[in-house]
């Protein structure tokens, strides 16, 4: 008959013709299989920790709190500029009343003036833990730690102050490494030898040396530069007042003076220790990348 609904036959061995295999055994070991992987994963140990009784295993390298080592922190201020959302803030920390201005490895002339030293606050509460200030530190001073319990019911307490980042470990001097591959570059038609990039300076690698006299009988400075132990923070290009300073790749960076022959006779190495505080050591980098050992030793004042 036309348009009639034609059953096609069951295939043999399926359904009820197909016998015990298909009726027990196949769903019996279906369940079986089951059960044995409830059980494996049943009786081994729990892929899941019952926080907070039970701590989780942070990985070594996970970025949480941060930790300052104070003995190796020069205040530089390079971790606050390369911070992106701008949550660390440079504190003034007095340490007149302290035996601790003698473990500090350096900071600038107004710093040693003034009897503070530089340090760095985090407000945790804005803070990205992209790890740059750890990245950028020159002297690896900053760590990031695997503590991740920062959560609080009050934002004022997310901010925690340098003296709470505070944590000092027996090391080796540091390493004055510029990781921004930048040299200040000096433009000697606006510098007028004022000498406020010398006294700023947290690594102390500016001075200045005399260079003649003006039209008066004025005695005339020159600013000179040990891009040696330079960490390329830019904080003399801030402090410069008159735009005489501006960051330049390393490669890029001249000195002109040096063939100025008052500076042929003046002796760089002599002048940057005279001029360093009483520091152990540093271990010194120089523009190429060659790291070299150069003890420094000399009084506070320049």
């Amino acid at each position: 008959m036309a348009g009639a609904l034609v059953i096609p036959p069951r295939p043999e061995g399926t359904g009820i013709d197909g016998g015990l295999l298909e009726l027990f055994i196949k769903p019996m070991g279906v369940t079986a299989k089951t059960m044995w992987r409830t059980w494996k994963f049943g009786a081994a140990r729990p892929r899941t920790n019952l926080y907070p009784i039970e701590k989780p295993d942070m990985p070594e390298y996970y970025r949480g709190f941060h930790e300052i080592d104070w003995e190796l922190c020069i205040g530089c201020s390079v971790c606050a500029r390369v911070c992106p959302n701008d949550c660390i803030q440079m504190e003034k920390v007095d340490l007149t009343a302290s035996d601790e201005i003698d473990k500090l490895y350096s900071r600038s002339f107004m710093d040693s003036k003034k009897g503070v030293a530089k340090r760095p606050g985090v407000d945790m509460g804005h803070c990205l833990l992209c790890g740059f200030c750890e990245e950028y530190c020159p002297t690896d001073a900053w760590r990031m730690v695997n503590k991740f319990e920062l959560a609080d019911t009050e934002r004022d307490r997310l901010y925690y102050s340098a003296a709470a980042l505070r944590k000092d470990e027996p090391r080796a001097p540091p390493r004055l490494l510029n990781k921004a591959m930048e040299n200040p570059q000096l433009d000697w038609a606006n510098c007028t030898g004022c000498q406020a990039c010398v006294r700023h300076c947290p690594t102390r690698c500016i001075y200045t040396v005399e260079a003649g006299a003006n039209e008066k009988g004025r005695k005339i400075r020159k600013v000179v530069f040990d891009y040696a132990i330079c960490i390329g923070c830019r904080t003399c290009v801030e402090a410069c007042k008159f735009d005489a300073l501006e960051m330049n790749n390393q490669e890029a960076v001249t000195n002109p003076v040096e063939a100025e022959p008052w500076v042929r006779a003046f002796n760089i190495e002599e002048g940057t220790l005279r001029l360093q505080p009483n520091m152990p050591k540093f271990q010194k980098v120089n523009p190429v990348g060659a790291p070299q050992e150069q003890p420094l030793s000399g009084p506070l004042e320049p």
